[in-house]
């Protein structure tokens, strides 16, 4: 395992036809979901708006919707087999009241495993057909796969009522089986350890990029 440092990495995913992929409200028309409800209900939810997708191939991907309705927001997973230009009918995964904090942002897929993540996190390990919530002990931060290996960063940031807050710690947890059990891996960047044992790691967002079955950013 290899952490040469502290690198900042703008990444972008380019696989054969994602090309035809646009914004959100470009790409929402490419997807065909059947929403739910009387007419009045659909004329008040959104079209489903693409904002992720994971591609296993340079055609066979996923990508992550997400729907506004007037009060329940929802997200869910469609697969592609032709780089984003249309996605399959939607598989729901989870939703939230719109009025607060998304319990998912990110999508990662190793083979059939596939990870609907931050802070909560959904699995599926038949290719998106079915979906099931996995319950961490923290937020899920980040993931990134090679193969069947999957990563992840998970932060610990209990606090006692009452008391004075618990430093906020991330670990990274590791999967060879796809996603079916996690550990712990053996030895962390420094980096993700309270600063002297004290205070909170630096804030900001959270990137984790494998380049290889042991070596990640």
């Amino acid at each position: 395992m290899s952490w040469p440092g502290l690198r900042v990495l703008i990444c972008a995913v380019a696989a054969g036809g994602v090309g035809a992929c646009g914004s959100p409200a470009t790409l929402a028309h490419h997807a065909t979901a059947s929403l739910p409800g009387s007419a009045q209900h659909r004329a008040a939810v959104s079209r489903p708006a693409l904002l992720g997708a994971a591609f296993r191939t340079p055609t066979n991907g996923y990508g992550m919707f997400v729907t506004s309705g007037a009060q329940r927001c929802r997200a869910a997973v469609g697969e592609t087999d032709n780089g984003g230009a249309d996605f399959h009918a939607l598989v729901p995964v989870t939703s939230w009241a719109c009025d607060g904090n998304a319990p998912v942002d990110g999508l990662v897929f190793a083979g059939v495993n596939g990870f609907l993540y931050g802070p909560e996190l959904f699995e599926t390990h038949d290719a998106g057909k079915t979906w099931a919530p996995d319950r961490q002990p923290g937020a899920v931060l980040a993931m990134s796969a090679a193969g069947r290996s999957v990563w992840m960063v998970e932060s610990d940031c209990q606090g006692r009522a009452g008391r004075v807050p618990r430093p906020c710690r991330l670990r990274l947890l590791q999967s060879a089986d796809g996603g079916h059990s996690w550990t712990r891996v053996p030895a962390e960047p420094r980096a993700l350890g309270p600063r002297n044992g004290v205070g909170e790691p630096a804030a900001g967002q959270t990137w984790l990029v494998r380049t290889g079955p042991s070596t990640a950013y």
